[in-house]
C-alpha cells in the first residue's frame, strides 16, 4: 500500500471512529454529516468522496465488525470445524454487547429494511463463516453428508436473524441470545451429526436445554411429565 493509500485508509478510520462515538453518545438521531465531519475533523466533501452519504457510512460501521470478527477468527477452521462455528456466534455476540451503544441502533435502524435472513452485507459473511465450518466438518466425517452446507447455514443463522433485534430493543440481555441462538445452532448441529459426533453434540445440547428453560422458566418436573415413555 503506497502512501496515498494508507493516508485514504486512516481517514476512513477516522470517519468510522468518529461516527461510533457520535452514535454512543447521542444515537442516530445526533448523526449529521456536518457533525460527523467536525467529530473527524475533516470536510463534510471528504466524508462525500470517501464513503458516500450518511447510509453508506452507517453500513460501512457495520460491515467493519464483521470484517473484524472475520479477521481475528480466521478463515480456517480445518482444527475444530464445529467448535468455529460455536464460536464465531458467540464472539459475535459478545462484540454486539461489548459495543451496545452503538451496535443497538445500528442493528435496530438496519432491520425495517432488511433482506432476507442471511442476505444483507453483514448477515452473509456471518453466514458465510458457518458455511465453511459445516463445510469442513463434513469432510473430517463429523456431519453426515445428507444434507447441504449452505442451507443448513442459512438455517443456523435464522435464530440469530429472529433474536437479535430482540437484544437490540433490550427484551433480552446477551446472555438469553446466546443461549437461544447456540441452542438453534446444536439442534441443527445433532440433526445431522455422525455417530463421531453425536455424543458431544448432544451434551452441549443439554446444557444449552437447562439454560433455556431457566430463561423460559420452565420447570424440570414440568417438561418431564410431558415427555412420552420410551
Amino acid at each position: 500500500m503506497d502512501r496515498r493509500q494508507a493516508n485514504i485508509q486512516k481517514r476512513k478510520h477516522r470517519i468510522l471512529r468518529a461516527a461510533a462515538d457520535l452514535i454512543g453518545t447521542q444515537g442516530l438521531e445526533g448523526l449529521s454529516m456536518r457533525g460527523l465531519a467536525e467529530e473527524a475533523r475533516l470536510d463534510v466533501t471528504t466524508l462525500y468522496n470517501l464513503y458516500g452519504s450518511k447510509a453508506d457510512i452507517l453500513l460501512a460501521l457495520r460491515r467493519s465488525g464483521v470484517e473484524e470478527l472475520e479477521l481475528d477468527l480466521g478463515e480456517d477452521p480445518s482444527e475444530d470445524p464445529l467448535a468455529h462455528a460455536d464460536h464465531a456466534l458467540r464472539e459475535w455476540i459478545r462484540r454486539c454487547d461489548e459495543r451496545a451503544a452503538v451496535a443497538r441502533p445500528l442493528i435496530l435502524a438496519a432491520y425495517p429494511e432488511a433482506p432476507w435472513p442471511g442476505e444483507g452485507p453483514v448477515a452473509r459473511p456471518i453466514r458465510e463463516l458457518l458455511t465453511v465450518s459445516l463445510e469442513e466438518a463434513q469432510k473430517r466425517g463429523l456431519l453426515g453428508r445428507a444434507f447441504e452446507p449452505e442451507l443448513l447455514a442459512r438455517q443456523i443463522f435464522l435464530g440469530l436473524h429472529a433474536f437479535v433485534p430482540l437484544w437490540a430493543r433490550g427484551a433480552l440481555d446477551a446472555s438469553e441470545l446466546e443461549t437461544r441462538v447456540l441452542y438453534g445452532l446444536y439442534v441443527c448441529l445433532v440433526a445431522v451429526a455422525t455417530e463421531k459426533a453425536r455424543p458431544r453434540l448432544t451434551r452441549e445440547l443439554r446444557r444449552l436445554e437447562k439454560q433455556l428453560m431457566l430463561v423460559e422458566r420452565i420447570e424440570p418436573e414440568t417438561s418431564a411429565k410431558k415427555a412420552p415413555a420410551a
